[in-house]
């Protein structure tokens, strides 16, 4: 049995163009977001935010661009890219660990 079998969990594969900047796309995971943490295209339009955590890294606080469909805070994903050597073809593991709380890790290929 898997260590994330009891979380609600995606596995999203990386493009350079996500490493490029900073990103990566959750349209295939869209459903572990938090209704009311889902913004529109701009700050002014942000959604409640959730917690994410990257290991390696930090946390952050930050909602999710519905238009876009990815995390709106973009400079900590660009720091965990660099922190676990993320290259494209890589995969990302995101974890729903609470309600708000989600956890990212990197899968090499």
């Amino acid at each position: 049995m898997s260590e994330y079998a009891s979380y609600d969990a995606k596995v999203i594969e990386l493009t350079q163009g996500n490493i490029n900047n900073d990103h990566f796309y959750m349209r295939e995971a869209c459903d572990l977001i938090p209704r009311d943490a889902i913004g529109g295209s701009n700050e002014a339009l942000a959604g409640k935010p959730v917690t994410v955590t990257f290991v390696p890294g930090g946390s952050i606080d930050t909602d999710f661009d519905d238009e876009k469909k990815f995390f709106r805070r973009r400079g900590p994903v660009g720091e965990f890219f660099k922190l676990s050597f993320a290259e494209a073809g890589d995969f990302v593991l995101v974890t729903k660990m609470t309600e708000r709380e989600f956890e990212v890790r990197l899968l090499k290929t």
